[in-house]
């Protein structure tokens, strides 16, 4: 962009996430890989960290997703992005029955509203 003298443009990231479970040939769709890759992307978020190009322009990024999609077609990931699952129950994961960010917060309610407001009150 910048060889076409596009500067200052704001990066808008819509969808970034990791599957927290996958079929077989999926080894890296795991509970911990997913909890690694969100908690280091909402830090960045939090830090108002750009890209390293341009570090100083935040970029504003939405995180796929809150809860899983058990109906969804495809492979076993595609149905694993979510912080929750279909059921509105946390993951289990280090920290049992909570949702969990390495660094950054725990969210420990099932209820819809509540963990809307606890996860939007991070950023």
């Amino acid at each position: 962009m910048l060889f076409l003298n596009y500067t200052n443009i704001p990066v808008v990231v819509t969808e970034s996430g990791w599957p927290s479970k996958g079929g077989s040939n999926e080894p890296d769709a795991t509970i911990d890989t997913a909890n690694t890759y969100n908690s280091n992307l909402i830090k960045h978020v939090l830090n108002q960290t750009g890209t390293p190009k341009y570090p100083e322009i935040a970029a504003s990024i939405c995180i796929y997703e809150l809860y899983n999609e058990d109906m969804k077609l495809g492979p076993l990931s595609e149905k694993n992005w979510g912080f929750f699952n279909a059921n509105g129950a946390p993951k289990k994961g280090k920290t049992p029955d909570s949702c969990h960010f390495d660094g950054v917060a725990s969210i420990s309610t099932t209820d819809p509203s509540m963990v809307l407001y606890a996860f939007f009150s991070l950023i």
